[in-house]
């Protein structure tokens, strides 16, 4: 399972196929006013789209990023997209190849 904060962090927690609980958090700004308001597993469960406000270096940016959790590097960011507005909403495409995402 995977869900957002008002702390900026992506959170993933779940079982592992042995049985044991994990948690991982994603830092998704490195500013402590970032909200993340939406998140998504693409199909294969490989990437995770995260959405909000202040997600890029100007509190007024909004965006989307997409982070490859099998990546074990720091930035694990693949792609992201720019908004006009505050992102609420985003989900992939059966296909894994595109994420939609809106806002109001």
């Amino acid at each position: 399972v995977a869900y957002g904060s008002e702390d900026s962090f992506a959170h993933v927690a779940g079982i592992s196929d042995q049985g044991t609980s994990y948690h991982r958090k994603i830092q998704h700004h490195r500013n402590d006013t970032s909200t993340v308001q939406t998140v998504c597993f693409s199909p294969d469960s490989r990437f995770l789209a995260v959405g909000g406000s202040r997600v890029f270096e100007t509190e007024k940016k909004y965006g989307l990023r997409v982070y490859d959790l099998l990546l074990q590097t720091r930035d694990r960011v693949v792609a992201y997209f720019n908004a006009q507005n505050v992102i609420f909403a985003s989900s992939f495409h059966p296909d894994g190849e595109r994420v939609a995402f809106g806002g109001v």
